[in-house]
């Protein structure tokens, strides 16, 4: 057992005090975009032991410290969608944002806690951080797709169009990603040039049997493949397109007709 110098042990019954001696300080930031829409919405801030939710001031939050500093619009727990802050008492708090674009490699990103008013379960006020460390749990997703080809003229078999499709960051490519095309018959744009870049180009020729009054892909779901950004995550994107026809689609950026239909004779009439 536990004695002292003079070898008398310790009580069994003695109860020892812990005393809380330690400040709560920022680990890191996760940044996520939950609503795949190109935007972050939500930076969950985790620290180095449970806080009270109801003591943190959006104040105490800043990004973009080397540009136009701003703050939070929301400061909040478990009504979020993240997957992280379940409870009013843990260690982390949700910040709403609005932050254009999925990578968080931008100073926009950046965060500083000046710490005032959060406090741990023991009332202790958290310790002041700059250049908190971000972990980006947001994956690019494809926000317009478009083409540098003319639209005046109708495509017809052997034409190429040059589709290419925008990402809300910097992404890599693993293979060759497809693209489905609504041609009437099997069309498709196969990828040919970006790696590396946000935006990705896809060759698409016109084929016999083909056709579009106005081309697009098939649906939302056309891209196939295996893309990702350039985090230590390595988020992979979703591949999910702009509805067909809405604002951001092949057809609502260009009006392409598709004429692949051969002529062939069917009959002829003699008249005297």
């Amino acid at each position: 057992g536990i004695t002292d110098l003079v070898g008398n042990e310790l009580a069994t019954d003695t109860e020892i005090d812990v005393l809380d001696v330690a400040y709560p300080i920022v680990l890191q930031a996760y940044y996520y975009d939950n609503d795949e829409d190109g935007v972050i919405e939500e930076v969950i801030v985790e620290f180095s032991e449970d806080v009270t939710f109801s003591s943190a001031l959006a104040t105490e939050f800043q990004f973009d410290p080397l540009g136009t500093p701003f703050n939070p619009t929301v400061v909040s727990h478990n009504d979020r969608s993240n997957p992280l802050d379940l409870e009013s008492t843990d260690e982390f708090i949700t910040l709403g944002v609005s932050i254009d674009g999925t990578s968080t490699t931008s100073s926009i990103t950046d965060l500083n806690f000046t710490a005032s008013n959060l406090r741990d379960l023991s009332n202790r006020v958290a310790i002041s951080q700059t250049g908190v460390s971000k972990i980006d749990r947001a994956a690019p997703v494809v926000i317009d797709v478009n083409s540098s080809t003319d639209d005046s003229s109708t495509k017809i078999i052997g034409n190429s169009i040059s589709i290419y499709l925008d990402f809300s960051e910097t992404v890599d490519v693993t293979g060759i990603p497809v693209l489905d095309l609504a041609t009437g018959t099997a069309g498709s744009a196969s990828y040919s040039t970006g790696n590396g870049t946000s935006r990705l180009f896809f060759n698409y020729t016109v084929l016999a049997g083909h056709e579009s009054s106005d081309l697009d892909y098939s649906n939302t779901g056309a891209l196939s493949g295996t893309i990702d950004d350039q985090s230590t995550e390595n988020n992979v994107s979703s591949l999910i397109l702009p509805i067909p026809g809405a604002t951001n689609s092949l057809s609502s950026n260009k009006n392409f007709v598709i004429d692949g239909v051969v002529p062939y004779f069917v009959q002829a009439h003699f008249y005297d």
